[in-house]
């Protein structure tokens, strides 16, 4: 029978199993944090949600005396339907988990729910699309019709004339504003 010389690294190195898993690293999730959820007590899954708004009125100038144009009150619904559910369903099987030194499924868990966050940003923001892309000129006083590319020397007014375009189309400020960037651009 032979001896293992005390030189041999493979007989002292020995294997280690951390009980602690590896966390993933996900993209923020922003959905939650910019939809109107006021109404998500009373809401069932199949309910139509209708909310009414009024087209903006216009101001003009007057001289006393003189007729002047009434607007139209023109009201408009959008309507949403309660109609998605998702799932994200996975299996443990008892021989893997008697063999892991971790919980396979305590360990899923976060990776789950991550997921149904995932797929709820992309329903959110699906029709993001619709809205209206800004190039250079209007990001930074560049070359119309070319593509932002965002540096330390023009992050600031990116995002500033960005206000200034929301801002001169009225869109509400009570709330948080959202970029969506592509990082495929």
């Amino acid at each position: 029978m032979s001896q293992t010389s005390t030189n041999d690294v493979s007989a002292v190195t020995p294997e280690i199993w951390s009980s602690i898993l590896q966390v993933p690293l996900y993209k923020s999730l922003v959905a939650m944090e910019v939809a109107g959820t006021e109404l998500k007590d009373q809401l069932r899954y199949g309910d139509t949600l209708n909310i009414q708004y009024f087209t903006d009125l216009s101001a003009a100038s007057y001289t006393p005396g003189t007729p002047f144009a009434l607007d139209d009150l023109d009201a408009v619904t959008d309507q949403i339907v309660v109609d998605n559910k998702y799932v994200v369903g996975f299996y443990v099987d008892d021989v893997e988990q008697l063999q892991a030194n971790v919980s396979i499924a305590q360990g899923q868990v976060e990776n789950a729910a991550y997921q149904l966050k995932d797929t709820i940003d992309k329903a959110v923001f699906y029709n993001i699309s619709a809205g209206i892309p800004m190039d250079d000129k209007d990001m930074t006083g560049g070359t119309a019709s070319a593509l932002v590319t965002a540096s330390s020397a023009n992050i600031i007014n990116i995002f500033a004339n960005a206000r200034k375009q929301l801002r001169s189309a009225n869109v509400e400020e009570a709330g948080d504003w959202v970029a969506v960037v592509d990082p495929t651009w």
